[in-house]
């Protein structure tokens, strides 16, 4: 399993957008959509801890270990290079 690096707060890249996306298959929200831009702003903080509070996680805005690892135990049909899998754990095309 690869390392992912810790997001926070004024982080960018495509790891971040592959978090963003994440959250977005979470439907237990009251916030807004984020959009999946790989900016790591104030929205994406507030999704963040609205999800590490609902997840029972400390509610530091981090997305460190622990809570990479919940978003992967909800959302198993991810790749971890943010490609999406079928339901057999194959690529899709």
């Amino acid at each position: 399993m690869a390392v992912k690096r810790t997001l926070r707060q004024g982080t960018q890249g495509s790891d971040v957008a592959f978090m963003q996306m994440l959250l977005n298959t979470i439907p237990q929200t009251l916030l807004q959509r984020l959009i999946e831009d790989g900016v790591f702003g104030r929205r994406t903080l507030e999704r963040v801890v609205e999800f590490q509070k609902g997840a029972k996680l400390v509610a530091d805005g981090v997305i460190g270990s622990q809570s990479w690892a919940m978003l992967d135990q909800l959302t198993p049909f991810f790749a971890p290079t943010g490609q999406v899998t079928t339901h057999a754990g194959r690529m899709a095309q």
